[in-house]
């Protein structure tokens, strides 16, 4: 392979592509609906047309537990969030798994919460990533998860 531009990541197709990198650990609690990124994760698009590769490396702080997503939701709207303060970490958990529960669409209408919700049924979704794993030579592993985004 050649390399044509450093630095550089194209693709033919129309959509937009992220890579984040994280914790492998901070990945599967992620994915099993343990954790929730409490961050914004930034999207490529551009004015001209043109997609770019957007990277970000996600520490572990912007993971929340459960309990964390409890206190942002009461926060974030303490009348619509009643429902889930009496929802174990195993309640809440098995309706982020259902595909249409009230949970999982709540978090999902909250736009300007910054919660990033995994999920596995959308197309350009996280359960659509291509995910590579590496611990760098070092103790700790990662994984990074490379996403295309609809745009």
């Amino acid at each position: 392979m050649k390399t044509v531009r450093f630095g550089t990541f194209e693709t033919n197709s129309s959509s937009c592509h992220s890579i984040t990198v994280m914790r492998k650990q901070d990945w599967e609690d992620f994915k099993n609906y343990k954790k929730f990124i409490n961050s914004s994760i930034d999207r490529t698009d551009s004015e001209d047309g043109y997609y770019g590769l957007e990277a970000q490396f996600l520490n572990p702080d912007v993971f929340i537990d459960l309990d964390e997503l409890k206190k942002k939701l009461s926060e974030i709207d303490p009348e619509g969030s009643k429902f889930i303060e009496n929802m174990t970490s195993e309640d809440i958990q098995r309706e982020m798994n259902k595909r249409d529960s009230e949970l999982r669409n709540y978090i999902w209408d909250l736009h300007d919460s910054n919660l990033e919700v995994y999920d596995d049924d959308d197309e350009c979704g996280w359960g659509m990533s291509k995910v590579t794993e590496s611990n760098f030579g070092g103790d700790t592993e990662v994984v990074a998860v490379s996403r295309e985004i609809c745009c």
